[in-house]
């Protein structure tokens, strides 16, 4: 919605506002600093000022004689813990029940429907529960490779579908084929969003289309049953934070600096480095900066202005002080599926659907089972050792064992090399107020490998390419 003193718009996409003459395209600066802090500008904010986007659960009621609006929450994720919570086996039987049901609920439908695959537990689970409500037969799947042995799940995939007995369909992503779709990916984005698995999304639902018209995805199990990487490090973060000063800090990251940069998916100096800058700062912001395109620091240079890790990620830290009583993990769990979930995963595969006519539908969305999930103790989905440990053990008579155990990878792409081979410039820089000189040092040192700038890369790609920029 875009509001000041005389005028109230408002509308599904950012681009309608262009029709109305009064509209202001000034960007708003510190959303802009979000964006490079997040990779996507997290809601209320929006590209451009007196511009606002209405939080996921909330309402918005405009007086038409005051001119005035109120926005009120009506749902709102927060980790609540059962008084009484089921035991661990009670509760993995329940959750099986209701991932069925979540499943069978999706099915309904007029048109032909199947299931996005990356062979994962998630993804596993949902074409699972589908082949033993419909005729396996009759259930259709659709995969994403890379050619890029790392990032690659392919294999995966059709092993899963194999062993269900569906009809699987596969293409693979290079660098050849990501080049080509580019332009007409990110031209349709309204407002920038740089998750780099947005290519092999919009590709997945553009062959899928061919076939169906809606796909179910496993979105939302990483951020409901604690899946991420990040839940792991925290544990030790937390004793290098206690133990480590801050000069040895230092020494550390000088010395993780010299070890070589990996193209291989979620390298262990990837991680190191990665872990490493969320070391600066308090333990409110290590999942933001740990994942952060561009570290506060580089977002000053690129401003030519101040700024500090508060107020980039002020939403973040708002919601982590929220319950002082919550657990590290629960607070976790909040902060996924808060905003990464839904300003990023959700928003991502609604853009790459919509561009390709498919509706895609989240199991793991259900409200029941959201709900039943979101009262669970925290150690029923991570015990130290073990992501998604009480959905694993629900749909253990699901998905074989080797999906189960298998080492998560992620819906990763080979972002390293691929920003070493794109064409990138400094076009544009004057018109967000970034200075030119910041962005040409960042591509430098990313080509002549003395540092790791491939997020911030594809970030700059996206926002010169996005609808935000020819408004």
């Amino acid at each position: 919605m875009g509001a000041t003193k005389d005028l109230f718009v408002f509308g599904s996409e950012l681009s309608v506002f262009q029709a109305h003459n009064s509209f202001d395209t000034t960007y708003n600066q510190l959303a802009l600093k979000k964006y490079f802090a997040y990779a996507f500008i997290p809601a209320p904010f929006c590209a451009f000022e007196n511009c606002y986007k209405l939080k996921p659960g909330h309402s918005l009621t405009f007086d038409v004689r005051t001119q005035t609006h109120r926005i009120t929450p009506y749902w709102q994720f927060r980790i609540e813990v059962a008084a009484s919570p089921p035991s661990f086996e009670e509760a993995a039987e329940e959750l099986e029940t209701l991932f069925v049901q979540a499943v069978k609920r999706r099915l309904m439908s007029d048109v032909p429907l199947g299931a996005f695959l990356s062979g994962g537990v998630d993804s596993s689970s949902v074409l699972a529960a589908m082949c033993r409500i419909s005729p396996a037969q009759s259930v259709q799947s659709f995969a994403i490779g890379f050619t890029e042995k790392s990032f690659d799940e392919s294999s995966y995939a059709r092993e899963m579908s194999t062993y269900l007995g569906c009809k699987h369909h596969e293409e693979i992503l290079d660098l050849t084929k990501a080049r080509s779709i580019i332009p007409d990916v990110l031209t349709q984005l309204d407002e920038p969003m740089a998750d780099g698995s947005l290519l092999p999304t919009y590709l997945l639902c553009q062959f899928a289309r061919k076939h169906v018209k809606v796909a179910l995805s496993g979105d939302a199990g990483d951020e409901l049953f604690a899946g991420y990487d990040p839940f792991k490090a925290l544990q030790p973060a937390n004793v290098y934070h206690r133990f480590v000063p801050k000069f040895m800090h230092q020494a550390t990251k000088s010395l993780i600096d010299l070890l070589p940069m990996s193209n291989k998916n979620m390298s262990l100096d990837f991680k190191l480095r990665r872990v490493l800058m969320g070391m600066d700062h308090q333990p409110a912001l290590w999942l933001p900066t740990w994942m952060a395109p561009l570290q506060e620091n580089d977002i000053c240079d690129l401003f030519n202005a101040p700024t500090d890790a508060e107020e980039l990620y002020s939403e973040t830290l708002d919601l982590w002080n929220e319950n002082p009583n919550k657990t590290q993990i629960d607070k976790s769990l909040e902060y996924f599926t808060n905003f990464y979930l839904p300003d990023d995963i959700l928003t991502k595969v609604d853009r790459a659907s919509m561009m390709n006519g498919l509706e895609a539908r989240a199991v793991f969305l259900d409200c029941d089972l959201v709900e039943f999930v979101r009262r669970l103790p925290c150690h029923y989905k991570f015990d130290g050792k073990t992501t998604k440990k009480v959905l694993k053990k629900a749909v253990s008579r699901l998905v074989p064992d080797s999906v189960l155990n298998r080492r998560k990878k992620g819906f990763g792409v080979p972002l390293m090399a691929w920003m070493k081979e794109i064409p990138l410039n400094t076009q544009g820089a004057n018109q967000f107020q970034l200075n030119p000189d910041s962005i040409e040092t960042y591509i430098s040192k990313h080509l002549s490998e003395q540092k790791d700038y491939r997020f911030f890369l594809w970030n700059w790609l996206v926002l010169q390419k996005s609808k935000a920029s020819h408004l």
